[in-house]
């Protein structure tokens, strides 16, 4: 028997051989294309969700900035609706007032001290000092008839800047046919604003019982 291998044999072999290695060739690369693919996929879609949400906002950007003004504004009508600071010749002449409107007669008046509310941090960039917020009360003692003494209430209502009645009293004088009591006012302010104080002007006010309060202290 001769150890001599037939050709045909040996082509045969071979031809096996180049087979084995075409198809763990392609089984190996067909493997690496689809992990390939299947990550190209995954950060395709998320370009694709940043474009879009990208190009949404494009889209709406008008609408934002116009929102964004909108808030922007309505902040600042609420900020202008506080005093930057109430000093006791601006107290006078908001009772003046009161006076004068509601055709009530104030007697005499107590300041209070002022107390810091709070204090705000995360505010607007056009607000970047931070916005603090204080209250102060006034007390009076007062007398009038039953419409004026509801009309220095509404005057505290639709005052230009915000104030409020903590407390009121009044007791009806049969002599006099008017009523007589006290009142407690709060007074706020926001400082941080942009906006900035402004005396007022209080003219020549004579201290004493002439004058539009009997005691002020």
């Amino acid at each position: 028997m001769s150890d001599k291998i037939n050709p045909k044999t040996i082509r045969l072999f071979i031809l096996l051989l180049m087979l084995v290695i075409a198809v763990g060739a392609f089984r190996f690369g067909y493997m690496n294309f689809n992990q390939k693919t299947e990550t190209e996929k995954t950060a395709n879609d998320a370009l694709n969700a940043q474009y879009l949400e990208l190009f949404t906002k494009i889209q709406n950007m008008e609408t934002y900035q116009t929102e964004t003004e909108e808030a922007k504004q309505e902040i600042a009508d609420i900020f202008d609706r506080y005093s930057v600071k109430n000093t006791p010749e601006k107290t006078l002449m908001v009772l003046i007032g009161m006076e004068d409107k509601a055709d009530i007669k104030i007697s005499s008046i107590t300041f209070g001290s002022e107390a810091q509310d709070f204090a705000m941090v995360n505010v607007p960039a056009d607000y970047s000092a931070g916005i603090t917020g204080y209250s102060s009360s006034i007390a009076i003692s007062f007398s009038c008839s039953y419409a004026s003494f509801s009309k220095a209430l509404q005057y505290v209502r639709d005052y230009p800047e915000h104030m409020s009645v903590a407390s009121a009293n009044a007791s009806f004088d049969s002599e006099t046919g008017l009523l007589s009591g006290t009142m407690q006012i709060t007074l706020y302010s926001l400082t941080g604003t942009g906006k900035e104080y402004i005396a007022p002007v209080v003219g020549n006010i004579s201290i004493g019982k002439d004058n539009i309060f009997g005691t002020i202290e």
